[in-house]
């Protein structure tokens, strides 16, 4: 395989009729293990059906007879294959039910209408609905306490910052001051010296 492979393309074993033969063959045989790969598949037909039109126009008359008879076995497995694979389709069909009918309820009219009193005749239902509201309710509670601690806490932080830079503002103007003091007695004493000069 070697040797076949590093010989050149144009060289004479590569057109002669034995080499066509050889390709013709092996293509035959994985063809036939593809068929047999995908025989259970259910688009058997679809995947196949262009090779089945390719080898129904091929004429393997000239072809050796081990090659014939490879393209003969060929072309009638795949045919045997498509007609079971059409045999054993169904066709779709709408599943078969009954439609389910729509729920009817009668009105209740309430002589005595309460405000806030649940009148569902369905006593869980009422409780659970009352539950619910009364979780909500507290939800809410909780949700508007929330917003108050936390306004709160950042009303604290924001004194702390005030309180925070109004003690350094104070320790700038004292150390300013004490600077600007010892700048008046430096000058004060250099003063006298350069009037004498």
């Amino acid at each position: 395989l070697g040797d076949f492979l590093a010989e050149d393309a144009t060289s004479p074993a590569f057109k002669g009729p034995e080499f066509r033969f050889s390709v013709l063959s092996a293509t035959y045989k994985l063809l036939h293990e593809f068929v047999s790969l995908y025989k259970d598949q259910l688009s058997f037909q679809e995947i196949f059906l262009p090779l089945q039109k390719v080898l129904s126009v091929a004429s393997a008359s000239d072809y050796p007879p081990s090659l014939r008879h490879l393209h003969d076995e060929l072309t009638q497995l795949l045919k045997e294959k498509a007609a079971q694979c059409i045999c054993t389709r169904k066709p779709l069909q709408l599943q078969a039910h009954k439609p389910v009918p729509l729920k009817l309820f009668n009105p209740r009219f309430e002589e005595t209408l309460l405000a806030g009193k649940d009148t569902d005749p369905d006593r869980d239902r009422a409780i659970m609905r009352g539950l619910q509201r009364k979780t909500n309710k507290e939800k809410r509670g909780a949700i508007r306490e929330l917003r108050k601690d936390n306004y709160f806490i950042e009303k604290e932080r924001q004194k702390q910052r005030h309180e925070v830079d109004e003690m350094l503002e104070a320790k700038t103007k004292d150390v300013m001051a004490l600077l600007e003091a010892q700048e008046h007695m430096i000058k004060t004493i250099q003063m006298p010296k350069d009037r004498k000069k």
